[in-house]
């Protein structure tokens, strides 16, 4: 072992093992259950409105102005009352009862027939002051106190339409202490609508009120056994105190937290690793739901994200737990945590490790890098003997010995004409008769010339070549003519139509309430739930700051620890490094929740989507292409005295190998990035369109 450790490579294996060993994650301390538990507070019974409401809401009615335009005052009237008027829509059905979206001095359609009765039904728990149609009729005046009694015991009646004739048009008015109906009859030979009823607004009693009960215990109650540990700097919302009542966990921040962010709360696992739990604001107090061994405070992205930690001491006096208001000796809550125990690593384990890792490598590279004996003759691989030799080679000479003699001159006039020529004179051949060439003969000695000159094999690839009488294509069409097509385009964008119109037809509208958060608004919030983009799913923030209305900025809308739902898209492509998201619901303290209709979502500095971990899997892709060279390098060993049934063997495994190691580099290839955001990311809601709220008290 001892010369092992003296190898450079296994020293610097044990070094690196040693300072992995020490870097080995803390374990989160645990502790014991108390024994006894405080009761939980008796809750009053919660005051609400039972006032039955209709089974189903129609879709809402949009407001007439008047209609359209018109010259004269009766067009005006007839435009307006046209406008008015709300027909029978499908979507507003309930069997076979027709419900009105309540609108003020809207025009109710009603059809009736001759013979059948149809049934008007007012809002349940009111009685009409007065009724009357075209005609009108007198009725004595009601007694209110009566009336209310009577609204506690009895269930509303209905009232009944049915005319005498069907070419009656009139118009009703219906008058009770709190609306004013305004009814269009019309009846006609058969068609009919059985009855007629509306959906109303929710009034302020329909809504249930909670009991306003003290959710903060009293200072006797308080258990002052948590402790701060603060990593880096010491940023402005670090609590100011911790304490639990047996069942919840308390963090009271400053008094001003309201001035800034309020950091959401993750309960650390055994593992080290956050997560989420239950917990709600009041005021300045962030209330968990469950005791805990660890928890951080988490705010910010990256490297600067700020972490405050806190952690159970569990400081004990005889079996009794120690409280701040007992004595003035009490044991104040410290800064920093006792330091825990780090898990390392075996020395001998790693020395193992080492040492087989070494010799596998070792073995490997001797293997590799060994000579082999050269042998006496090298093997004839092919056999050049007996080939078929091609038709045009031969005719030819087989050697360059003999010298190519030119056809035989005629008669006695070959001398004078070869000295002639070798003189440079020029003189013309005799005229000798050319033997008659037979057409057909020619062009079946073309034919056997083509096919004796012809590949064997076909084409299937693109020519490289262009035909001789082809012209080449031109620029434009190899995209080196982008530049004109640009300055085209630009041309065109210059003398594009004009817009003649010189005034916008909207008008300004006032805002529809009070408390309303207009579109251009921002909802600072941080990530409760950690993000991954390898699979869909829901994610959680909490809003870090009051949020107040838009037209004066003084009433509160969405206070600090409102949760909000939302989504992610996890279709990702290579080089992308953002995540979209959006978000659907927005949840109040109180309980009460309103739809944000996928409100997109952006960083601090309002970038749209989310930045922060990407992983490429350039490890995996590297023992992929790891893989994928052993493999290959396995198949090219081979010696020379194979024969060839092994040879053949040893080529197809190669083949096939390398086909499969390239699969697998090409399917790591497709492989999409994986976007990580943490837990306590900032993240900002866009507002784009214009929500309305309650005012929020405190």
């Amino acid at each position: 072992m001892r010369t092992i450790t003296r190898t450079p490579t296994i020293t610097a294996m044990l070094l690196s093992a040693t300072m992995l060993a020490g870097c080995a994650t803390n374990r989160t301390p645990q502790f014991s259950y108390d024994a006894s538990v405080p009761p939980l507070p008796t809750v009053q019974a919660t005051v609400t409105n039972d006032t039955p409401r209709p089974l189903h809401v129609p879709p809402a009615w949009t407001v007439a102005r008047g209609g359209t335009a018109a010259d004269t005052p009766n067009g005006r009237v007839e435009n307006a009352n046209a406008a008015a008027r709300v027909e029978p829509r499908r979507e507003g059905y309930y069997n076979a009862v027709q419900i009105y979206p309540w609108s003020e001095g809207a025009l109710y359609q009603v059809y009736a027939a001759v013979g059948q009765i149809t049934t008007i039904a007012l809002e349940p728990g009111r009685e009409p002051d007065r009724c009357r149609a075209d005609r009108g009729r007198g009725h004595r005046p009601l007694d209110h106190r009566r009336h209310r009694e009577r609204q506690r015991c009895e269930p509303p009646r209905p009232y009944p339409v049915k005319p005498t004739r069907p070419d009656i048009s009139t118009n009703l008015v219906v008058s009770t202490d709190r609306r004013t109906y305004m009814i269009e009859l019309r009846a006609r030979e058969s068609l009919y609508m059985p009855a007629v009823a509306w959906a109303y607004p929710a009034t302020p009693g329909q809504r249930r009120t909670v009991p306003a009960a003290s959710i903060i215990p009293a200072e006797a109650a308080r258990n002052y056994r948590y402790g701060l540990q603060v990593q880096g700097d010491s940023p402005p919302w670090r609590p100011v105190s911790v304490f639990d009542d047996g069942r919840r966990v308390y963090v009271v921040f400053p008094a001003g937290i309201v001035q800034g962010e309020m950091p959401p709360i993750f309960v650390l696992g055994a593992n080290g690793e956050p997560q989420i739990v239950n917990s709600r604001v009041h005021q300045n107090v962030l209330i968990v739901d469950r005791l805990f061994g660890v928890a951080e405070l988490r705010l910010g992205s990256g490297n600067r994200q700020q972490v405050v930690r806190i952690v159970r001491t569990n400081q004990h006096d005889h079996g009794r737990i120690v409280l701040m208001s007992d004595t003035a000796t009490a044991t104040p809550m410290r800064l920093r945590a006792e330091t825990p125990r780090v898990t390392r690593l075996s020395r001998k384990m790693l020395a193992g490790v080492g040492a087989v890792a070494l010799l596998g490598i070792g073995g490997a590279l001797i293997y590799a890098l060994q000579t082999r004996d050269a042998e006496p003759g090298g093997e004839e691989l092919y056999s050049t003997e007996n080939r078929p030799t091609a038709d045009g080679l031969s005719g030819l000479p087989r050697d360059y010995t003999g010298p190519v003699l030119g056809p035989a001159l005629p008669g006695d006039l070959g001398r004078p004409i070869l000295d002639a020529q070798n003189r440079g004179q020029p003189l013309a051949p005799p005229a000798m008769a050319t033997p008659a060439v037979d057409p057909e003969e020619e062009r079946r000695r073309a034919e056997e010339e083509a096919a004796r000159l012809s590949n064997v094999f076909f084409q299937s690839g693109p020519r490289t070549g262009a035909p001789t009488g082809t012209a080449m294509p031109g620029l434009a069409g190899l995209g080196l003519g982008g530049q004109p097509a640009t300055q085209d385009r630009h041309a065109a964008f210059l003398n594009g139509p004009v817009d003649r119109q010189t005034v916008a037809p909207d008008r300004v509208a006032p805002p529809t309430s009070p408390y309303i958060l207009q579109a251009g608004a921002v909802i600072p919030a941080a990530l409760i739930t950690g993000i991954r983009s390898d699979l869909p799913g829901q994610i959680t923030a909490q809003v870090t700051e009051n949020v107040y209305d838009s037209p004066t900025g003084s009433l509160l809308l969405i206070p600090q620890g409102t949760r909000i739902i939302g989504q992610y898209d996890d279709g990702v492509t290579f080089g992308q490094r953002r995540l979209l998201l959006v978000w659907n619901r927005l949840i109040l303290p109180g309980g009460r929740s309103i739809v944000l209709e996928r409100l997109p979502g952006a960083d601090a500095s309002d970038y749209a989507g989310l930045e922060d971990r990407v992983d490429y899997h350039w490890w995996d892709l590297m023992k992929a292409a790891g893989l994928s060279t052993l493999l290959a390098v396995g198949t090219e060993l081979a010696t020379s005295d194979e024969d060839r049934l092994i040879r053949a063997i040893r080529d197809g495994a190669q083949d096939t190998v390398n086909q499969a190691g390239q699969q697998i580099v090409q399917r790591q290839l497709q492989v999409a990035p994986t976007l990580t955001i943490r837990p306590g990311f900032p993240v900002r809601i866009i507002v784009t369109r214009d929500l309305v709220f309650e005012p929020v008290g405190g």
